[in-house]
């Protein structure tokens, strides 16, 4: 039965994003230590993102580790479409050329890109002494698209509030321009885990569900 579901599901998807593009590459996102109000990771671990998130090739994540040195000049800026949510739990962000055919309603179905961070088994690498958690997925997403989302979402991205304006509903805000950058990936959903490279995962620090000895002193 699960299996029809999922065949149905990739049915509805291919014909809803007729225009996607699927690739394979890492999730590159760096943890911080800290009670800002950033989306958590675990315990007062942190992930830096208010709603954006970074994808690198693994020719260029093997570098990092190689390097010790994470080149942000190589992560894809990489958003998720949203619905009613804030930025910081699914990324609030939209498409407005109508050119492009989807169907929002698929879309509810498949996990956000925080949710396959937050996995337990996620892992956690010390590179130029910040931690990042990186992981390996299969996805499908959109080409190099703007997106938009609402100015008040902006206004929390940046002030960790979310304050009323007189524009707050009507005024759409270019991700491209906020973000500085002419290049996004806008990621529809994560077909497949893949696992991490040997290079790579030979320098694992610790995965996520780890992080309970600090919390909770396991």
């Amino acid at each position: 039965m699960k299996k029809i579901v999922f065949i149905f599901l990739l049915f509805f998807v291919n014909i809803s994003f007729c225009q996607y593009k699927v690739a394979e590459n890492y999730l590159v996102q760096r943890i911080v230590h800290t009670r800002a109000p950033y989306n958590a990771f675990v315990g007062i671990y942190r992930t830096d993102s208010y709603g954006e998130y970074y994808i690198s090739s693994e020719k260029d994540v093997i570098s990092f580790i190689e390097s010790d040195s994470v080149d942000r000049s190589k992560l894809v800026l990489t958003l998720s479409l949203g619905g009613n949510y804030t930025l910081s739990l699914r990324g609030n962000y939209t498409l407005k050329d109508s050119s492009i055919n989807i169907n929002y309603r698929c879309y509810k179905y498949f996990k956000t890109i925080y949710e396959y961070i937050i996995l337990d088994d996620t892992e956690v690498y010390k590179i130029g002494g910040e931690l990042y958690a990186i992981r390996k997925i299969k996805y499908a997403y959109l080409d190099n698209v703007d997106m938009y989302a609402q100015k008040k979402d902006y206004y929390f991205y940046l002030y960790g509030d979310d304050q009323p304006s007189e524009d707050d509903d009507t005024v759409l805000v270019s991700a491209k321009t906020f973000f500085k950058t002419d290049y996004i990936h806008c990621l529809l959903f994560v077909m497949e885990l893949k696992p991490t490279h040997k290079k790579i995962a030979s320098h694992l620090w610790r995965r996520r569900y780890e992080f309970l000895n600090d919390c909770f002193g396991i």
